[in-house]
């Protein structure tokens, strides 16, 4: 099958988007990619059906790349509007939508405005940090990340955060008191025990009594097995494997280059999960349409296939079905007013519009229902 390729781009604040959209015959998928001044960013894929007419496949592209497009725009255009409104929530709504498409100059910016505007909203504050370490902004990300832990020291998410923070620092003890206090907090914190294990990784390389290097080898093989045995899909990594093989030939420097590869190759399995789970959130209000839902409810079942006892995925599958039911019942809804509209005197039109009227109110509380909350 022929491939199909279309560019596009867009100027906004000195910078500079690339979207490009093609389909891959063999995988049987169309992927958009994002690129920021030359720099990879957000991708997006959609399966879809085996054996289309090469008009069918350009027309799929051209709706696939049309469709990010428009959601990049609405993004950066809701960006102005809202920074100038001043709405908290919303802001950060978009630091989220910014953040896990890996815009992450855009979420440092909508979210720095947020702490500016609320000095206590807690959860503005860790993503702050989280956006400035993706941009190696390690003493930023620490600031944010302290006024995250201020605001809820009892939040194992967030020590963690600090504590990843600190070691990009080079604050090595710091990170170890916060990455502890994120285990006692939760115990089955697979991420919290691989920081850990990298920050005793650290104090290794600089040990120089033989007795205490021996006691952290043994404390840093622990805690990799921790972290893999709640998280098997750290130990099914090659850099681990390999990252373990370094660390018995004492070769630190190494080591931590293969696990540090290891948490990143996590972050973005992470990050995926939630894109796909939640792109209601990763997109802007405006552009959620009735062919956005179709598409996320076919990639949805792709995703299924392969992870079938996810139950975000199964939820967030769900919650599209039912607004895709109410976009279809209020085009039945609006297609009845258009009958009235041309014969006023149809009695069964008009008493099937007057109880079709109430059902996507009750629809709309079964989806409020569906999103998590807090």
């Amino acid at each position: 099958m022929e491939v199909y390729r279309l560019s596009s781009r867009l100027r906004e604040n000195e910078r500079e988007y690339l979207i490009q959209t093609s389909n891959d015959a063999v995988e049987g998928i169309v992927s958009t990619t994002v690129f920021v001044n030359g720099l990879r960013t957000d991708s997006f894929s959609c399966p879809h059906p085996a054996g289309l007419s090469p008009e069918q496949m350009m027309s799929l592209v051209k709706q696939a790349h049309g469709d990010r497009k428009k959601e990049l725009e609405t993004l950066l255009r809701a960006c102005q509007n809202v920074s100038a409104d001043g709405n908290a929530d919303e802001m950060y709504r978009l630091g989220i939508a910014f953040f896990y498409r890996r815009l992450y100059h855009e979420a440092e910016d909508i979210l720095t405005g947020l702490t500016h505007l609320d000095r206590g909203h807690h959860q503005g504050f860790s993503l702050l940090a989280q956006s400035c370490l993706a941009l190696g902004e390690s003493k930023e990300a620490v600031n944010a990340a302290i006024e995250a832990v201020r605001l809820r020291p009892g939040y194992a998410d967030y020590r963690n955060n600090l504590g990843e923070a600190l070691l990009a620092n080079g604050a090595v003890a710091e990170a170890v008191a916060e990455l502890e206090a994120a285990i006692s907090i939760n115990m089955y914190y697979g991420e919290a025990y691989f920081n850990l294990a990298l920050a005793r990784t650290l104090e290794a390389a600089d040990c120089r009594e033989a007795h205490r290097r021996r006691q952290l080898d043994r404390r840093i093989g622990e805690l990799l097995r921790k972290a893999a045995l709640i998280l098997p899909e750290f130990e099914s990594h090659a850099d681990y494997r390999d990252g373990l093989t370094a660390l018995a030939a004492f070769d630190y420097a190494r080591a931590l280059g293969l696990l540090k590869r290891v948490r990143e190759s996590r972050k973005e399995v992470k990050r995926q999960e939630f894109v796909t789970a939640n792109r209601r959130l990763v997109t802007h209000q405006d552009s959620w349409t009735a062919d956005a839902i179709i598409d996320q409810i076919r990639l949805l079942e792709a995703q299924l296939v392969r992870h079938p006892n996810y139950l975000d995925l199964q939820t967030e599958l769900a919650r599209c079905q039912f607004e895709r039911a109410t976009h279809i019942w209020w085009s039945a809804v609006n297609t009845c007013r258009r009958i009235l509209d041309a014969h006023p005197d149809v009695p069964n039109v008009r008493r099937a519009l007057e109880r079709a009227q109430a059902v996507p109110a009750a629809a709309e509380q079964v989806i409020d229902s569906l999103i998590p909350k807090g």
